[in-house]
């Protein structure tokens, strides 16, 4: 994972999405693991 230094509103912007992708990536792994 890259860590980049956020100059722009835009860059952080982008970067909490990239947060938002990998934590609910890594909810929906856990809800799955828990059905099975």
């Amino acid at each position: 994972m890259e860590i980049k230094l956020i100059k722009t509103e835009k860059d952080y912007n982008q970067a909490l999405l990239k947060l938002e992708e990998i934590f609910d990536t890594t909810e929906t792994k856990k809800k799955t693991m828990k059905r099975i």
